[in-house]
């Protein structure tokens, strides 16, 4: 069964949406017509929704620090129940997910489905015992889980793809300013070759569309999303520094420096995509040489990068993890925006592999006990 779409009754439904952590691409996937490469992750998001007797859409969030939020539908628009009132700090903790049901809500006023009152529980494995994030995205994930979920339980069924558009939408409607590749691996599972459609197009399509419906059928310019066929023997560690890291800040503080120094960015993404490309090409053809070879110089990228903008990408943490695994032969980096969280370890030599984690254990580097999840369901009807 499909961890990441499990029904189990018609009146109780249950999915997962995959965590995901960035292989390369990283920083340069901002950028227009710059590829990615990501993994979905086998810790995940769980929605569990069921039908709800009283009046309109009842959502728990079983996270610390949440308010139960509570949406009722006012002149064909979704708006917080005045019994569930809010304060500004808790509406914006409920930000993504009012959002994406705002988008579903709009979605299924146009397919014609008649909205039906639920209650949605949400519980997420994103993150550590004691509460901090490994990196592994939260936005994305709840984004999509909200929306595949309620889109289930009215039993409208999408695309990986399409309900990665959705997700998308919604969050460019809040203003949001990444890549979106978390979404795509959230929506699709597997491993992921992404290219980020135009954002200053996509954003005049979603001013000047008809309808979220239209959105969907048209083409977005320069959007790629491919699953890759990547062998299984092709082992991926991944360790948690157990420091935290925003991305949203690093990214910030980078953008706020191109604008004044872009030449060094520029030779960074002048050099991104042929070692992006070469390790799509050493994934999908299981040539180690060629994994090795790119990661590295992925990696010599992020230094560069982060030394010309004074940003903290590999962390001392983040160097004792890549030595370790560069030392066993494994290809080794820190994965996503960097400064805390998480890097990652590939290589075919299985006997090394408890060598590596017991070495990083060693330097308070705890080993994620993760695999890559499984692709999307390609049966999905439309």
């Amino acid at each position: 069964m499909n961890p990441k779409h499990c029904l189990q009754s018609s009146q109780t439904q249950t999915i997962k949406i995959p965590g995901k952590l960035y292989i390369a691409g990283e920083y340069a996937v901002l950028a227009p017509k710059q590829a990615a490469i990501l993994i979905a992750v086998d810790q995940y998001l769980e929605l569990t929704i069921r039908q709800r007797t009283k009046k309109g859409w009842l959502i728990e969030n079983h996270q610390g620090g949440y308010a139960p939020l509570c949406l009722e539908t006012d002149d064909s628009h979704l708006r917080v129940a005045e019994d569930y009132s809010l304060e500004e700090d808790q509406l914006d903790q409920w930000r993504y997910v009012i959002e994406a049901a705002k988008v579903t809500h709009t979605f299924l006023q146009e397919s014609n489905f008649n909205s039906r009152n639920f209650h949605l529980h949400i519980r997420s494995q994103l993150l550590s015992d004691s509460g901090k994030k490994y990196g592994l995205g939260s936005s994305g994930a709840v984004t999509v889980g909200t929306i595949q979920a309620i889109l289930n339980f009215h039993k409208i069924k999408l695309s990986a793809e399409r309900l990665y558009r959705l997700a998308v939408i919604s969050q460019l409607r809040l203003g949001a300013s990444g890549s979106f590749g978390d979404i795509a691996a959230n929506a699709f599972g597997g491993w992921t070759y992404y290219m980020a459609p135009d954002r200053k197009l996509l954003k005049e399509m979603i001013t000047n569309a008809p309808s979220i419906t239209a959105l969907l059928k048209q083409e977005w310019p320069d959007l790629t999303i491919e699953n890759l066929a990547v062998s299984k023997d092709l082992q991926v560690l991944i360790g948690w520094t157990q420091h935290t890291a925003s991305t949203d800040n690093l990214v910030k503080q980078l953008k706020d420096q191109i604008s004044a120094q872009p030449q060094a960015f520029q030779a960074f993404i002048d050099q991104a995509p042929a070692v992006v490309r070469q390790l799509k090409d050493g994934l999908i053809n299981n040539q180690a040489d060629l994994i090795q070879q790119a990661i590295s110089n992925y990696r010599n990228l992020l230094l560069v990068l982060g030394k010309a903008y004074d940003l903290s990408i590999e962390t001392a943490a983040l160097n004792q993890l890549i030595e370790i695994g560069n030392q066993h032969g494994y290809a080794s980096k820190s994965s996503g925006a960097g400064g805390g969280d998480c890097g990652i370890a590939l290589g075919y030599d299985i006997n090394t592999k408890e060598s590596i984690l017991k070495q990083w254990k060693v330097q308070g580097i705890v080993p994620l006990n993760l695999q890559v999840a499984p692709q999307s369901s390609s049966e999905r009807i439309e």
